[in-house]
């Protein structure tokens, strides 16, 4: 029998429904897939992060860390420093119950970052699983020692007894800055330290500066023919909140000099 065009347009008319029945199938596939996710999520609530110490030194790791349960999972971690994304994911810590998240100041750097442009400046951080950041605190990239003026006395009446003073300022100024002060004796390859109580001032201009002072008794006497008068023999280990170090070290030469030394 001859068939004629009006039969073979029927057949592509079915054709054509037929795709177009696929095709709407799979929208409505991907739009009920969308709608169970969309409230299967908006049941679920808000992984919550935030940083563990919002000031560090180049030396150490920023650390993000799960501050709810809906944060407490074992994956990896995208992160956002100033809008731009990091090249691969953070995984979370391999330790069991510990769900921290961390890199490195030389890993931004792997990634583009230039090393002038991270140090001593604060950066917005946006993490996030999958595709969905929040906003953590800012973190500050603190690379500067702090500023120290240190005094050593003694008086005629009692010539084995030390009195030290010390100031201290942060160039940086935070309010919420701390500073943590040891004395170290040296002796032998071996070390003593001692961690000085400090007082928390602020002077006329509102910067902020810390006090310690403290009186070492009985220092033990060395001959200045003995090897050990020239060689190290105490010193000051102060560090900041971002873990930044200032040290000095006096022979005991140096140290048990008489009359008023400042440094």
């Amino acid at each position: 029998m001859k068939k004629s065009k009006k039969d073979f347009d029927e057949k592509l008319k079915k054709i054509e429904n037929n795709t177009l029945l696929k095709w709407l199938g799979a929208v409505l596939l991907l739009l009920i897939g969308a709608l169970l996710t969309y409230y299967i999520e908006k049941d679920e609530p808000t992984p919550v992060f935030d940083l563990k110490t919002s000031i560090i030194n180049p030396k150490e790791p920023i650390t993000i860390e799960a501050k709810n349960d809906a944060a407490k999972k074992k994956k990896p971690l995208n992160v956002r420093i100033d809008g731009l994304r990091l090249n691969e994911e953070i995984p979370p810590s391999p330790i069991e119950d510990k769900y921290e998240w961390q890199f490195k100041v030389s890993d931004l750097e792997n990634q583009g970052f230039r090393h002038e442009h991270l140090i001593d400046r604060t950066h917005s951080i946006e993490v996030g699983f999958n595709s969905i950041y929040q906003k953590i605190s800012d973190v500050y990239i603190d690379s500067k020692p702090p500023i120290t003026q240190i005094s050593i006395s003694s008086f005629p009446q009692k010539p084995n007894d030390r009195i030290i003073k010390g100031y201290v300022a942060d160039e940086r100024q935070d309010p919420e800055e701390s500073i943590k002060v040891d004395i170290v004796f040296l002796s032998g390859g071996s070390e003593t330290s001692i961690q000085l109580p400090v007082e928390r001032n602020i002077n006329e201009k509102g910067l902020v500066y810390f006090e310690f002072e403290t009186l070492i008794k009985n220092i033990p006497k060395i001959s200045p023919n003995d090897s050990a008068f020239h060689k190290n023999f105490f010193g000051f280990r102060i560090m900041d909140k971002a873990g930044n170090y200032h040290t000095q070290i006096y022979s005991y030469a140096q140290f048990s000099a008489p009359g008023y030394q400042s440094f």
